[in-house]
């Protein structure tokens, strides 16, 4: 009985919940390289940025009949730290990346999701090729136009977690209906091999636009329950699989005034089968150093955020979502999100395709 429940529940946890197999992010404008491998080693420095993400705050176990611990929290929670840096070309003084044929990029991120007793962690490395497509006119700081386009790769490890310790049968008391006969037991982890695949074209000079695709999760496979289940009369007829998700992105730079700028970019999710959300986003950006904005997920929450960069080298961004689902019915307060960054530029650092899309 205790194996089958625990089937059930990795079952309902993993299909019913597609989304929550690739983490959910406010802010990946301030992190682009989170959903899209090919930024490694775009930006003309070593990047490194570190992030958390509390959702729907306020939404715990006394507003569901799942698990004893009654103070413990089921709302999704998110934890990332990434870096990645250029290599092969020297970035430095009067150098901007239309002048460059081509350079690699390398990098990785760590990635750690909860959503109740179910968790996930991925761990993996990255690789990219930056080349021209189109050559810029000019030379220095009198570079105009260009294309140019980054493709890149994630490689490395998912581990999918179930804390069953929490989790019980039975028909319990009336003053405690979850406290039933028994537990499901401690759970279990299990590691497979995980995989993305991104490419990004951008202006290399004016950067006045850039897009961007990325597919994850493209070794697909199934999460095999069976593997935890000794016991063959115990094992589910099928395995929940791993979604594939695709991530459309898109922006542009207006030039407002010398000082201002307004930067509206789109995000479409596209998660087999037959999911696609569709994120819309609208910053203002004063001297490259301070921005706020406001950005729409359809059918889902409505945000707001502001950051800033300081002394070219410390970021901070913070975003607040609020829910538009009937989630906010049963206790959700919103959403808190908050990145920090540091940015290792070389002496005399100049020019950033990254001021783009940030």
């Amino acid at each position: 009985m205790k194996k089958i429940l625990l089937g059930l529940i990795l079952g309902c946890s993993i299909i019913g919940a597609n989304a929550q197999q690739e983490a959910q992010y406010t802010q990946y404008m301030v992190n682009p390289y989170l959903i899209n491998p090919a930024l490694a080693g775009v930006e003309d420095m070593i990047d490194i940025k570190t992030g958390h993400r509390q959702q729907w705050l306020g939404f715990n176990d006394n507003n569901t009949s799942v698990g004893e611990n009654h103070n413990s929290s089921v709302a999704p929670q998110t934890t990332y730290l990434s870096a990645h840096t250029p290599i092969g070309k020297p970035h430095y003084t009067m150098h901007y990346k239309g002048e460059h044929q081509n350079w690699h990029g390398v990098g990785g991120k760590i990635v750690m999701d909860k959503t109740g007793p179910t968790s996930w962690s991925s761990y993996l490395l990255n690789y990219s090729y930056n080349m021209g497509l189109i050559k810029p006119k000019g030379s220095g700081i009198y570079t105009k136009g260009g294309l140019r386009m980054s493709a890149g790769f994630f490689y490395g490890l998912q581990q999918y977690k179930l804390d069953a310790s929490s989790l019980r049968y039975g028909t319990g008391t009336d003053e405690n209906p979850l406290n039933g006969e028994g537990s499901v037991g401690n759970g279990f982890s299990k590691t497979k091999q995980d995989a993305t695949l991104g490419i990004w074209l951008y202006d290399t000079k004016n950067e006045l636009y850039y897009v961007g695709v990325s597919m994850n999760h493209i070794l697909g496979g199934n999460l095999r329950i069976s593997d935890f289940l000794s016991d063959s009369s115990d094992k589910p007829k099928s395995d929940p699989s791993l979604a594939r998700h695709i991530f459309l992105t898109a922006g542009t730079t207006f030039e407002l005034t010398n000082e201002w700028d307004w930067k509206p970019s789109v995000l479409v999710k596209f998660v087999s089968p037959g999911q696609t959300a569709i994120d819309l986003n609208s910053r203002f950006e004063w001297n490259k150093m301070v921005w706020g904005g406001v950005s729409y997920r359809h059918l889902d929450a409505l945000s707001i955020a502001a950051g800033a960069v300081i002394n070219y080298m410390f970021e901070v961004a913070y975003s607040y979502d609020f829910t538009t689902t009937e989630i906010r019915t049963y206790g959700s307060n919103g959403t808190h999100e908050l990145t920090l960054g540091i940015r290792l530029a070389p002496h005399g650092h100049n020019s950033n395709a990254e001021d783009h899309w940030r």
